[in-house]
């Protein structure tokens, strides 16, 4: 029964990491062997430190940072990431065409850089939680 239940458990992370694989984003776990189909984390960074995604994990790295040194309470930081979800809802339209116009760009950075605006004015707001 052990070695039945590893088999399956054994495919079913063969099958995870091909999907990933297919989609450029593997890597090995630590501990693991490549050979074991373990997941990581994507191995390709944006190439552009500017662009959208850069941006946006950028951000949402300065969200997750503030709430951990106490410069955002969760209600603030919850009201940012909602934020940025719009954000990237509104990318993943944008880009349902196949193509990201200079226009659809432009309006994108214009919202990351209203809600990196908002980000700072609530990290330095002096709240207390």
């Amino acid at each position: 029964m052990k070695i039945t239940n590893i088999l399956i458990v054994s495919a079913s992370i063969g099958l995870l990491a091909t999907t990933l694989q297919a989609q450029g984003l593997t890597g090995t776990a630590p501990g693991l062997s490549s050979s074991q189909g373990a997941v990581a984390k994507p191995t390709a960074k944006p190439k552009n430190p500017n662009s959208i995604n850069a941006r946006q994990n950028k951000q949402d790295k300065r969200i997750e940072k503030g709430v951990a040194s106490g410069e955002l309470t969760d209600k603030e930081a919850a009201k940012l990431n909602k934020r940025q979800d719009k954000i990237e809802r509104k990318e993943a339209r944008m880009r349902s065409d196949g193509e990201l116009t200079g226009k659809e760009r432009a309006k994108l950075q214009n919202d990351l850089k209203k809600s990196n605006k908002a980000i700072k004015k609530q990290k330095h707001d002096k709240q207390k939680d």
